[in-house]
């Protein structure tokens, strides 16, 4: 069983140093205690019950009146809308050369202040250039032809996803920032896409949210660690909800660790450019 380690329960400038210090040399069964007692979630691995505790008591020193439930207070926008595309693909096929059209196109808004998702977009979308979906596409993404053939372009669906940014006020009153898994679907997917059908780029997906990155940063992952939707969601001891490689479903697990994220007290800022 293990033992209560002493933490300070409000920490001043001077004591801060002292406090992380003895939650580095804490068990995970001990954290996890610490956590209950302080009212946070006691899920996840070692890394992460750190960094919670730790985040938690940077918050208690700026803010000695701060509550548990107050953390995800100091975000920089007012909305995140994730997003997570899946495009045409083969098996062995070069990444990086590969013209991999949009095929899926979804995004969950989530409201930075609440925490709750307040409204989803889906659409599948037709591709022109590569029109008929390989077997291992349909296998990897649950998406068949049929859906495909049915759909518009994309073109047309990304129109529909403007107007449906435009009818959240997003852009027009309230700040957002798209927020992805890793630098693809804004850099290749969505890069490309355009360039192909001849559309400018948008501008609000120039500069973005790389929750990857963010998480690798904020939980102090090691190189090399484990930075996948479920390699993240079992570092926290959560598990994948729906069919991975679904783009709907994977932005919502995305999603579920961005709120996690914003929870233990992270700032999700832009951190990524298709520049870089």
């Amino acid at each position: 069983m293990a033992s209560k380690r002493d933490v300070p329960s409000v920490p001043v400038v001077h004591k801060l140093p002292y406090t992380n210090g003895v939650i580095n040399r804490m068990s995970r069964d001990e954290l996890k205690i610490q956590a209950r007692e302080l009212h946070l979630n006691d899920r996840g691995e070692k890394n992460i019950l750190q960094k919670r505790l730790k985040l938690y008591y940077k918050k208690m020193k700026n803010d000695s009146s701060a509550a548990a439930d107050t953390m995800c207070e100091c975000q920089k926008v007012d909305y995140f809308c994730v997003v997570d595309f899946e495009a045409t693909c083969w098996e062995d096929q070069d990444f990086h050369s590969a013209k991999s059209e949009i095929i899926e196109f979804p995004a969950v808004l989530l409201n930075a202040r609440s925490l709750e998702t307040e409204a989803e977009f889906h659409s599948y979308c037709r591709p022109t250039i590569n029109p008929v979906l390989s077997d291992f596409c349909e296998r990897l993404t649950g998406i068949c032809q049929a859906q495909v053939d049915a759909a518009e372009t994309f073109p047309s669906v990304l129109r529909k996803f403007e107007l449906w940014l435009e009818s959240h006020g997003l852009g027009h009153g309230r700040t957002f920032s798209i927020a992805t898994h890793g630098p693809w679907d804004m850099k290749k997917f969505l890069r490309s896409q355009c360039e192909w059908c001849r559309l400018p780029f948008p501008n609000y997906g120039k500069n973005y949210v790389d929750m990857r990155r963010h998480f690798g940063n904020c939980y102090n992952v090691d190189k090399g660690g484990d930075l996948s939707i479920v390699g993240m969601l079992h570092a926290m001891e959560l598990d994948f909800e729906g069919r991975e490689h679904s783009g709907i479903d994977d932005t919502r697990n995305i999603t579920r660790i961005m709120v996690q994220m914003m929870k233990d007290g992270w700032i999700l800022n832009n951190n990524k450019s298709i520049l870089e």
